[in-house]
């Protein structure tokens, strides 16, 4: 009798047993099992999740073609089609490759070390691929040919508020595989533009009269870059890239004149190991920038000659599934203001599957540099050449952000926490000096910045919402603790999107800046700005988007003159805010 039930028992698991197809997810590269990968049926649009093990199970019990797509945040998508009924092996190995060379015009390069993104101890926002296509439909100036042949005045005070743009890019990139484990990489980016702004008047008809002002920027960059990357035999990783970059402008208005080629390169190579629990890394680069001032350039700057030589290492340890470690360290020499050792400590912590602790600290230096933000605000026309003794901001920051990611069969949720803190020595800013020009100067104090930053996101079904603060205070350790300019401490930002796959998206955005200083006692006025879109797909290759931007017509303008002085010789204040007023694109966008 008990032969006869363990017979029963052993018939009724069997029969389970073949009623059910398991997918076994794991890593092409290293083989190992991939947990959380997005598994969705088509068209019956079920969501499911790999197990830690990397296993997916379905029943057998279906009809008809299913497609199964598997995603996963560092990896390529990939899909399987079974036909039911399904009369196959009970278990099928899915592998799937890693993001590290072309998300269609994307490049991607997580660390040296070839780790998940979601396994770095330090935090990375990843931009998708659908969202960076929808930027580029609705602002295609940003990343793909712009022409426009208007300048507009917005403000109505004379002069333009949009200047006339004529640009090109070009981008192509070239990818060899000689063999399963070594890639060659070579890419090319070319930028030419001409910028035209200043008096209306002038931009339509010509100078006359009182009617002289025109600022005229022409500039190019031309850029080259080339990897290559092998996988050893013996284990280990070698990696050799170099870039090439010459950038060349032209900026003119009367009474100044700034022309000068900028040319930069940056090599490097690199040896990645793993080894038992450790993803070790060892490297050097070399880096160079170089302006030569023209001729006819009748700005106070000078030509310079700047290069370092840098030396790394870091080691990634993967103390247990759960908790991460990395610590590096940099030591570079620049040959004019000598070494810098850069020391960097990063450690995440998984307590459950979708909760991560990320915990990170480093230090980091910046060299005098003439050409900032800083000085653009300033104006470059007014700005003394670098003076001799100026010594190499110096930071340090500590970042630790909770990160918790939720997967059902409907709907996603992802909230994050950050708070970080920076310090920084020897802060460079540009200060009026008798002549009444400015010179970049160091400050006698330190500039230090805290603050904290909140991110959300839902899913559900066809519908998504995004929503992020952010609270910022910087500010300098004087005695007065003066305010950093133009650093808005508060921002606000959400957006609400609806989505008809392969047909309609749409969405609303709203964000509000405020309390920014722009000078020591004065507040700029906070402001919120909304924008919109909707795009229909036509079929797999024909898309047509529109967009509107600042739907309120929240403009500085309003608020305050945008120059003083004369028409002849204006002085522009900094922007603070918004210029253009209401502004709409259409798009239509062919992909094969």
């Amino acid at each position: 009798m008990k032969i006869f039930r363990g017979l029963i028992l052993c018939l009724l698991y069997l029969t389970s047993y073949s009623q059910e197809l398991t997918f076994i997810v794991h890593d092409a590269m290293t083989n190992e099992a991939l947990g959380n990968v997005t598994v969705r049926s088509k068209p019956t649009n079920i969501i499911g999740i790999t197990k830690k093990d990397g296993t997916y199970t379905i029943l057998k019990q279906q009809s008809g073609i299913v497609e199964f797509a598997f995603s996963s945040v560092g990896y390529r998508d990939t899909s399987i089609t079974i036909t039911f009924p399904y009369n196959g092996p009970d278990s099928l190995v899915v592998s799937m490759q890693r993001v590290t060379k072309a998300l269609e015009e994307v490049f991607v390069s997580s660390t040296r070390t070839n780790s998940r993104i979601a396994d770095l101890p330090i935090k990375v926002e990843v931009i998708g691929q659908e969202d960076l296509q929808e930027e580029i439909g609705i602002k295609p100036g940003n990343m793909s040919s712009l022409l426009s042949d208007l300048s507009t005045d917005v403000s109505k005070d004379g002069f333009s508020d949009i200047p006339d743009i004529k640009q090109f890019n070009l981008h192509p990139r070239l990818f060899i595989y000689p063999n399963n484990r070594k890639t060659f990489t070579l890419g090319y980016s070319g930028t030419i533009e001409d910028r035209k702004g200043g008096d209306m008047i002038v931009l339509q008809s010509g100078k006359n009269g009182i009617h002289q002002f025109i600022e005229t920027i022409k500039s190019d960059r031309q850029s080259i870059d080339a990897q290559y990357q092998e996988k050893l035999k013996k284990g280990g990783n070698f990696v050799i890239k170099t870039a090439l970059s010459a950038f060349n402008l032209k900026d003119i208005e009367p009474g100044f004149s700034l022309k000068g080629k900028q040319i930069n390169t940056y090599s490097e190579a690199s040896y990645n190991e793993k080894i038992c629990r450790n993803d070790l890394v060892m490297g050097l680069n070399y880096l160079t920038e170089n302006f030569i001032k023209n001729k006819t350039d009748t700005s106070q700057f000078t030509s310079y000659h700047n290069n370092t030589v840098g030396i790394f290492v870091q080691d990634g340890i993967h103390i247990s599934e759960k908790f991460i470690a990395e610590a590096g360290l940099r030591a570079d020499r620049q040959n004019q203001f000598g070494w810098f050792t850069l020391p960097r400590l990063a450690i995440v912590y998984k307590p459950i599957t979708v909760l991560s602790l990320r915990l990170s600290t480093g230090a980091g230096y910046k060299i005098p540099n003439v050409f900032t933000q800083q000085s653009e605000q300033v104006s470059l026309k007014e700005m003394n050449p670098r003076i001799s003794g100026l010594k190499a901001e110096k930071s340090t920051g500590v970042n630790f952000d909770a990160n918790y990611h939720k997967k059902l069969s409907k709907w996603e949720a992802i909230i994050n926490q950050a708070f970080y803190f920076a310090n920084i020595n020897n802060p460079l800013l540009p200060l009026i000096q008798l002549n009444g020009r400015y010179s970049l100067t160091n400050l006698v104090f330190k500039s230090r910045t805290i603050g904290t930053d909140t991110y959300i996101r839902f899913v559900l079904d066809e519908w998504e919402l995004y929503a992020g603060y952010n609270h910022t205070i910087a500010k300098y350790s004087n005695n007065i603790h003066n305010y950093v300019l133009f650093a808005p401490q508060d921002k606000f930002s959400s957006i609400i999107a609806y989505e008809i796959e392969s047909k309609w998206r749409m969405g609303v955005d709203v964000s509000w800046v405020g309390n920014q200083y722009i000078s020591v006692n004065k507040k700029a006025p906070n402001y919120w700005f909304c924008a919109s879109m909707i795009q229909r797909n036509f079929g797999a290759h024909l898309i047509i988007a529109l967009n509107a931007e600042n739907l309120f017509d929240r403009r500085q303008g309003k608020k305050e003159a945008l120059y003083y002085g004369s028409i002849t010789n204006p002085v522009f204040y900094p922007v603070w805010g918004p210029f253009e007023g209401r502004v709409f694109n259409l798009s239509v966008k062919w992909m094969k």
